[in-house]
């Protein structure tokens, strides 16, 4: 019954996100998403919940909750503006399929500590440390000043280890 209402949660939690463009449509030229647009967030909203959903199902815990809570966030909102007005440039800018690899390489670090707070607290740190050596050499390269947008992501990144960190050293209720 657990696994029914998670879905459900999911699917109108992603409805009801998916639901502002849409009127916001209604209202104003400014945003104009075609039925790909709707479907790409769906996919990365959707995404972004279950892996929520598969991670807190590995510990109760407070703190490890909000970690996980945080880590989805902030991956979808890497994706989701760099899918859609990208980072560096605008989105057709190839130089954007770098960050992709901070993506990678948060879920390879994931898989790897198996979701365990201490190694998704060394995850963590590494994608913010790569998320800065990238946003310093796209600086370095000429390529544009990304450090507020960088910044950003990787204060979320940290403050996503720090709660991992803090889930490590409470008593263990890990599956």
């Amino acid at each position: 019954m657990k696994h029914r209402s998670a879905a459900q949660r999911i699917f109108v939690i992603t409805m009801i996100l998916l639901s502002v463009p849409l009127v916001a449509m209604q209202f104003t030229t400014e945003v104009n998403w075609s039925a790909g647009d709707f479907l790409v967030a769906a996919i990365l909203i959707a995404g972004a919940l279950c892996t929520y959903e598969f991670m807190t199902l590995k510990s109760r815990q407070y703190y490890y909750r909000i970690a996980a809570g945080l880590s989805a966030l902030s991956f979808l909102l890497l994706v989701w503006v760099n899918l859609a007005v990208g980072i560096i440039g605008n989105e057709a800018n190839p130089a954007n399929l770098v960050y992709f690899g901070i993506s990678i390489a948060a879920v390879v670090g994931a898989l790897i500590s198996r979701f365990k707070p201490t190694g998704m607290s060394y995850t963590l740190i590494a994608t913010a440390l790569l998320q800065a050596a990238i946003a310093l050499t796209v600086y370095l390269a000429g390529l544009g000043q990304i450090f507020m947008l960088s910044a950003g992501f990787i204060a979320i990144w940290l403050v996503a280890a720090w709660f991992f960190r803090k889930a490590a050293t409470q008593t263990p209720s890990f599956s």
